[in-house]
This record gives structure tokens, sequence and C-alpha cells, in this order.
């Protein structure tokens, strides 16, 4: 039998996960005004290290809700529909290189790689400027979000803890 998606469980965690990724999310954008630029997503932090343990249509919408509400809150508008199609783009590039790989880090390596694309958006809504700009931030932004995330699921085993755990 096939499992079932939605479920009581998966709609819970799906929402817990959402306000948790929101909240963690609003605070980078916060620390990013103080610094002038947000390098590091601890969001995305968030969805790798969950990866393998919760559902992935969970993670998928989490992550897309949570985006699209820290998209509104900032003000860019905009980038909604792109930060969309990146979530939905890493997500899915993230479970096809681990079912090849079964390594972990390394999906999150290749997966991550979309966050990229918010550069040729950049080029094609503003200048050349803007995009060198958002090409540097990006890179900051994959390098750190890689190594945190990287670190994260090697030092913890996420399936040892009780409350993730299905019946």
């Amino acid at each position: 039998m096939k499992p079932r998606i939605f479920t009581t469980r998966n709609i819970a965690y799906t929402g817990l996960l959402t306000a948790l990724m929101y909240v963690i999310g609003l605070i980078t954008i916060f620390i990013g005004t103080a610094t002038g630029s947000s390098i590091i997503q601890f969001s995305d932090v968030i969805l790798f290290s969950l990866f393998g343990i919760l559902a992935n249509p969970v993670l998928i919408v989490s992550s897309i809700v949570s985006s699209i509400l820290l998209d509104a809150t900032s003000g860019m508008f905009i980038y909604i529909p792109i930060t969309a199609l990146i979530k939905i783009l890493i997500i899915i590039t993230l479970i096809i290189t681990y079912k090849l790989t079964k390594i972990k880090p390394l999906s999150i390596v290749v997966a991550y790689l979309w966050v990229f694309l918010y550069v040729l958006f950049a080029y094609l809504l503003f200048d050349e400027s803007y995009a060198i700009r958002e090409a540097i931030i990006d890179t900051i932004q994959y390098g750190v979000t890689v190594i945190f995330a990287s670190i994260f699921i090697s030092l913890y085993d996420f399936k040892k803890i009780k409350i993730l755990k299905e019946n």
C-alpha cells in the first residue's frame, strides 16, 4: 500500500516547519538589513537537515510558503515567482541527486547551485551592476549554507529524534 501524503501528521509538520523557517528567515532578513545584505539562509540549512526525515511534499510546501512569506514581508514581491521556482528545483535536484549518489552533502552541493538563478533574474530585471552584486552575495550564501548544512547533517543523526519517527 502506498503511503498517504496528506496525513494529519504531515500537515502539522508542514505548518510547524513553515513557521520555523519563516521566523528564522525573518531573523536573517533583520541581520541582512543591519549588514547591508543577507549572506546565509538558515531556513535552507533546516530544509537540508530535515531532508530524508520528513516527507518530500512537507519540505517542498514548507520551503515555498515560507519563502513567499519572506519575500512578501521584505517587500520583494517581484521575487516571489523565481523564489518558488528555485525552491522547487532545489528540492527536486536534491531528491534525484541523493537517489543517484546516496551522499547527502554532495546532493546539497549540487542541488543548491540553483540559487545562482537569482543572478540571471537580477540581470534581466535590473542591470549588470546589480547582477554582479547578486552574484557575489549568492556565492557567499552558497558557500556558507552548503558548509553549515553539510556540517549539521554530518554531526547529528536526526533519525534518532523520537518525535520525528513514524509510528
